[in-house]
């Protein structure tokens, strides 16, 4: 069994123990838990009075939007988790009880994205993949707050932020994930000269995103960005990639009759060979592929 199906197992097993004891016994523990931990005390006075819980969440949300301090690459995953759990905890500890606030947290929360995208160093490609998902868990986790008729409107007021996000590839990713294919698409291909080639592990299951949606375009712009990263760092360990990039594209190229603008994959091959051809070890990768 892997780990996930172990704590499920575990926390089914503890809630079962729990059902079992008598009332009074479970507040005696709930005190104890209270004196002896900040975290236990804090957790419940949420469940116990929403506007501590309110005002607790606002405090975190502010102090993420009016941070100064920059945010290198390396303290990405320390951010995203807040954000996560800040969510979390207004599903978990707010929504049952205040609604209403829950929805008005959720919204700010949403918003940060933005904020964290302009003072976020996004040299080491981290940044944008592990806040890529916190703002699609975000926006899953506000329309779970709102009514069915409100919906739309959240919708709606996200694929219009995510348009104007400066991460190109985050806000592809969140089109996507609100099926708005054609959106994504348009969005790569007017903005593929402002894609990160260096995001490796994000851009690929963007372009795998892109090309199940028939965005061969857009799939083969993200391709070209990752492959023209590889040869411009002359990053030997990566040419086996950079060889399935090129073939990836070459396969794509068969499927595009209009590239909007963009050269052709035969043009774009032939200038790709005039600059690195010199770059032997890397052709040779290409045709073990």
């Amino acid at each position: 069994m892997n780990y996930r199906g172990e704590t499920d197992r575990a926390q089914s097993t503890l809630r079962t123990r729990l059902e079992l004891a008598t009332k009074e016994r479970l507040i005696e523990v709930i005190v104890r838990l209270a004196a002896d931990s900040e975290e236990s005390a804090v957790r419940i006075d949420y469940l116990t009075d929403s506007s501590k819980a309110v005002k607790t969440l606002q405090r975190r949300i502010s102090s993420i939007r009016n941070g100064k301090r920059f945010v290198s690459y390396g303290e990405s995953g320390d951010l995203a988790a807040q954000i996560a759990t800040i969510a979390a905890d207004i599903r978990a500890d707010l929504l049952l009880t205040d609604p209403a606030k829950a929805k008005v947290l959720a919204e700010k929360l949403f918003s940060l994205d933005q904020v964290v995208f302009e003072r976020a160093d996004d040299s080491g490609g981290s940044i944008g993949g592990e806040l890529r998902t916190p703002g699609i868990s975000t926006y899953h986790a506000l329309a779970e707050l709102l009514p069915e008729g409100e919906r739309a409107e959240l919708r709606t007021r996200a694929c219009a932020e995510a348009v104007t996000n400066p991460d190109v590839a985050a806000a592809a990713e969140l089109l996507f994930e609100l099926n708005e294919p054609k959106l994504a698409d348009e969005l790569i291909v007017g903005h593929a000269a402002e894609l990160n080639g260096g995001f490796y592990g994000s851009l690929t299951s963007l372009v795998e995103k892109a090309r199940n949606e028939g965005c061969f375009l857009a799939a083969t712009l993200i391709l070209r960005a990752m492959l023209d990263a590889i040869l411009k760092r002359a990053y030997a360990k990566a040419y086996g990639h950079g060889a399935r990039y090129l073939r990836a594209l070459q396969e794509l190229g068969s499927r595009i009759d209009d590239y909007r603008g963009h050269p052709t994959h035969e043009v774009y091959e032939q200038t790709l060979r005039l600059a690195h051809g010199r770059k032997t070890s890397f052709w040779a990768r290409l045709l073990e592929t």
